[in-house]
């Protein structure tokens, strides 16, 4: 069983993969999705975990990169 700060950091991982595959930038993620730019690299870093988001950064993030942090594995 994964611990909490590796469950980050494997969710961090996967968001950052999902959006190099559609070739956009941190800044220009954490601009679509209404956050700023430091907040979003966090959750890439998984100093911020992506199961703790909001349902409508959630929903963002899902809608612009097919990236769902539940999926996650």
């Amino acid at each position: 069983m994964l611990g909490l700060e590796e469950m980050n950091k494997q969710g961090g991982k996967a968001l950052a993969e999902a959006r190099k595959k559609k070739g956009l930038t941190q800044t220009e993620v954490a601009e679509a999705i209404g956050v700023s730019v430091s907040h979003y690299c966090h959750l890439e870093q998984g100093t911020k975990s992506v199961y703790k988001m909001s349902g409508p950064l959630r929903k963002a993030l899902k809608d612009l990169l097919g990236f769902e942090a539940y999926g996650v594995r």
